[in-house]
């Protein structure tokens, strides 16, 4: 009997890693699942530029027309070496070659491909945190749901290239392993190739999280010096395994020599981007706790005046009030583990010195100036997206404190299982769906028009005269549509929006609108075509209508982001003061942004008062003439949002008597 119960004890334990992961998945692509992906979790802008690299990817690999080169894809024609322009996607490339040899189309396979690499997350998680932190298949589990599906990685789907975070782990796994002495000799040698492997990986794959995460490993370096046992393992690392060290360090520059050349010769191109593209992008102090616009439960406090200047979901790395809470307990549970303490103080430290200071002051501006490459850097505020790691090892510890022992009461075990489910439905988010129907069909209208025996094409609109300008966001869809384009016609195009662009091609915005435009258009298009020489009769011009874009409203007027062109909502700055105002102000919000298609008599029936749009929309500048301006957003219900804020802010102070 007790056999029986000890078997069916190991076997639920074992279930678990699966139930959550599989969970996790279905959670986060839960509509995309549902429709048989009639609806994807990606849009037309930058997710459908990420879309590209990959399936570019595929192209090269089964040299397609026009992908011969991999560094040459057959955008902004006739310019070489494109493809160092951004990340090269080919470290986790062969998760998306998997679906495309299975016969799966583009669209269906950049899909499973996001679900696939937030899979993959979520086993190699669990392996890391199970192995270094010694903890049951649910703690370890938890911990590997958090890096799989963690509010952070839900928050920017639209950034498909950083989803992946299996070479970041690689790497910390590699490190913790090397640096464990009482491993064997042998094991420690294999955690310094796992390391450099992560490394190398990881730079074939997007450039980001490598340089954050080299950034980090010198930040956890020195706080390794600063403590006694931490200088103790390092020095026995380098004394014992130092040739290893030196042949994987050897190793790893030859791997990424290919891919340094190709960037650096993007660069001599392009040049790195200036500090003024860089700072209006810096972690602030609120970075760390917003959840982002689109969090199911905290979307509301988007209006928040402490989160209102953030730029988008690039700052959102809040992990939720609740797992926050129970984060920080596992940490402090667990601070008797050099590990857990190493990482508790790295992330101190890197919360500290990566912040924004008082003043504008910040130590990016010296990383941008000094530091190799940082010049590459636009949003430096995605390096929170690390902060998954010791949030999971922090609430993995919290967890296995929790269930305790072996003999732990049945109590105890369920009290941890509610927790955890608890934590998974707090990160959430609202989903951004498009119809992949809509994506193709502007691409398959260019496919039509296009002349095979044409050297290359070009793709500009022409709006009606007098029509206001298309917004920069439409222009850029119309560019990677034409580049999308390319993929089924095999001819390359002039067209391109690919992290850059190169010396001489001013061909985002073309829109002829009138005869002035008309000629701008031209004239930009004749002047590149000398710039390389080309016979403009061999490139084929290709003119669609606003109408034929299906990202242009036609039926609601101005897009979204600015639904009332001449009206702000602002309330006084007094109303804002306490949290029964507060609640007021933006429930009135709310009520505005559903009423925002009315006109402004509707608006005023409805208590909101309105100010001109040249104040309204000086996001830097909010406080006017005794005013707080609110920018009108999509931030979900604010009843849900404050039903369930109110619930995660008694758990928050709830959780701290579970671990007594």
């Amino acid at each position: 009997m007790d056999g029986r119960e000890g078997r069916t004890r190991w076997r639920g334990e074992r279930a678990w890693p699966w139930v959550l992961g599989l969970a996790g998945i279905a959670i986060a692509f839960r509509t995309p699942i549902a429709t048989g992906f009639a609806e994807v979790s990606f849009g037309a802008g930058d997710a459908r530029l990420v879309h590209y690299l990959y399936e570019h990817t595929w192209h090269w690999l089964v040299q397609a027309p026009g992908h011969a080169s991999f560094w040459d894809p057959p955008v902004h024609y006739p310019a070489l070496g494109v493809g160092g322009y951004t990340d090269t996607v080919i470290g986790t490339a062969p998760l998306y070659w998997i679906w495309r040899a299975l016969g799966f189309g583009a669209t269906a396979a950049f899909q499973l491909f996001m679900m696939t690499a937030l899979a993959c997350n979520f086993v190699v998680g669990h392996m890391v945190l199970h192995r270094l932190l010694a903890v049951g298949a649910l703690p370890a589990a938890t911990g590997a749901m958090l890096l799989a599906v963690g509010s952070n990685r839900l928050a920017n789907f639209h950034y498909a290239q950083l989803l992946p975070l299996v070479w970041v782990l690689l790497a910390w796994f590699g490190a913790a392993r090397a640096l464990d002495v009482s491993a064997p000799a042998s094991r420690r040698r294999v955690g310094v190739v796992l390391a450099g492997l992560g490394l190398a990986g990881q730079g074939w794959s997007a450039w980001y999280p490598l340089f954050f995460l080299l950034l980090v490993g010198v930040l956890a370096s020195g706080v390794g010096l600063a403590l006694p046992e931490g200088r103790a393992r390092l020095a026995d690392l380098v004394r014992r395994h130092g040739v290893m060290l030196a042949l994987v360090a050897a190793s790893v520059g030859l791997a990424l020599l290919p891919l340094a050349a190709g960037h650096l010769a993007a660069v001599e191109e392009t040049g790195f981007r200036k500090w003024s593209m860089v700072e209006h992008n810096l972690p602030r102090w609120a970075s760390w706790v917003f959840p982002g616009s689109t969090h199911a439960w905290y979307g509301g406090v988007r209006s928040w005046p402490m989160f209102q200047f953030l730029h988008g979901n690039q700052h959102a790395h809040g992990l939720g009030v609740m797992t926050l809470a129970v984060a920080v307990v596992g940490l402090w549970l667990g601070r008797h583990r050099l590990l857990v303490r190493a990482v508790a103080f790295t992330t101190l430290v890197g919360l500290v010195l990566f912040s924004e200071w008082p003043f504008g002051e910040t130590v990016w501006r010296a990383i941008h100036t000094w530091v190799p490459g940082a010049g590459s850097i636009r949003y430096p505020g995605r390096i929170g997206s690390l902060l998954l790691i010791p949030g999971a090892v922090g609430v993995a510890v919290a967890v296995a404190a929790l269930m305790g022992g072996k003999a732990a009461a049945r109590g105890r075990a369920t009290a941890a299982a509610v927790l955890v489910v608890a934590m998974m439905i707090e990160q959430v988010h609202r989903e951004r769906l498009v119809d992949p129907g809509r994506l193709e069909g502007c691409v398959a209208t260019i496919a039509a028009r296009v002349d095979p025996e044409a050297e290359a094409f070009f793709v500009s609109t022409r709006s009606p005269e007098g029509a206001e300008p298309m917004s920069v966001t439409v222009h850029r869809k119309l560019q990677i549509a034409a580049m999308f384009a390319t993929l089924r016609t095999g001819v390359p195009t002039v067209n391109g929006k690919y992290g850059n662009t190169p010396t001489g091609w001013n061909l985002l915005r073309a829109d002829a609108r009138d005869d002035v435009t008309s000629r701008r258009v031209h004239a930009d298009l004749a002047q590149w075509l000398q710039r390389y020489d080309l016979d403009p009769k061999r490139i084929q011009h290709i003119e669609l209508s606003r109408e034929e874009l299906p990202w242009v409203k036609r039926h609601r007027g101005p897009r979204k982001a600015a639904r009332l062109p001449e009206f702000g909502l602002h309330r006084p700055v007094d109303s804002c003061q306490g949290g029964l105002a507060r609640c007021d102000l933006l429930a009135r919000h709310r009520l505005a942004e559903r009423a925002a298609h009315l006109e402004p008599v509707a608006l005023a029936t409805a208590g909101i008062d309105v100010v001109p749009s040249a104040e309204a929309h000086d996001r830097r500048a909010p406080h006017l003439g005794g005013t707080v301006i609110l920018p009108i957003r999509s931030s979900g219900t604010w009843q849900s949002t404050r039903l369930c804020g109110s619930f995660c802010l008694a758990m928050n102070f709830a959780t701290p008597a579970l671990f007594c």
